[in-house]
């Protein structure tokens, strides 16, 4: 299946020919949870969030072998606190860089200026399950993304279909590394959906945007953000 997979990528790479900016917008969609909140006001956000959910739109721009991933302003609300959070339950804190086999994040409680770098998860399961997306003939590929916390380790479940035709290795919320473009992801409870593709857009970004950002690692960051709750508590 693998080899099958990537003659097809290589032949779909010499088809596109010379590379240009790709445009892959996305739409979501936020699920409900296993378990209600306990807290009755935060209860009620994820309520309102899974409903607002449908009207969030995201765009991923592919461009010479590097990709971002970022929001756009698709919701109207007067309420940002409503925005941020449902933007977090879907798993997005901030713009969304891949280079490589490396992801950086920005993480708004650090602004914009941090980037949060990790490696890309790689461990994907490819099977012979496939089914059309807007024509696109995709492959489904499973792993999970490992999360601690003071409650224990627990290892989420993540889905992608791709696809080998589109012969770019890129998907949202930086997960990729398969032999074709994710055309649809769900990462537990969020899923995200391929809405309109632009193979030639107007719309790029600059690789410094990467490059003149400070960079730390995800241990970094989970120091920062103990120091940071230890001093809320101060007296």
């Amino acid at each position: 299946m693998k080899k099958y997979l990537v003659a097809v990528l290589l032949c779909s790479i010499s088809l596109f020919g010379q590379q240009k900016t790709i445009s892959i917008k996305y739409k979501t969609e936020l699920f409900e949870e296993d378990e209600e909140f306990q807290v009755e006001f935060v209860k009620k956000m994820h309520q309102e969030a899974i409903i607002n959910s449908k009207l969030i739109r995201f765009n991923l721009l592919i461009q010479d072998k590097t990709a971002k991933f970022y929001d756009l302003p698709s919701m109207s609300t007067s309420d940002s606190n409503s925005k941020s959070f449902l933007l977090a339950m879907l798993g997005f804190l901030g713009n969304i860089y891949t280079q490589k086999d490396s992801i950086y994040s920005e993480n708004k409680l650090f602004g914009k200026n941090k980037l949060v770098q990790k490696q890309m998860i790689t461990d994907w399961k490819i099977t012979n399950e496939t089914k059309k997306i807007d024509n696109y003939l995709c492959y489904k590929a499973t792993t999970f993304y490992k999360v601690i916390n003071p409650k224990g380790e627990f290892n989420h479940p993540v889905t992608a279909w791709f696809c080998p035709n589109l012969p770019y290795s890129f998907g949202p919320l930086g997960y990729g590394g398969l032999p074709g473009l994710i055309l649809e992801l769900q990462v537990r409870k969020s899923w995200f959906g391929v809405d309109k593709i632009d193979f030639d857009s107007k719309v790029t970004f600059s690789k410094e945007e990467i490059t003149k950002k400070e960079k730390i690692t995800e241990e970094e960051l989970n120091t920062l953000i103990k120091k940071q709750t230890e001093a809320m508590f101060k007296d």
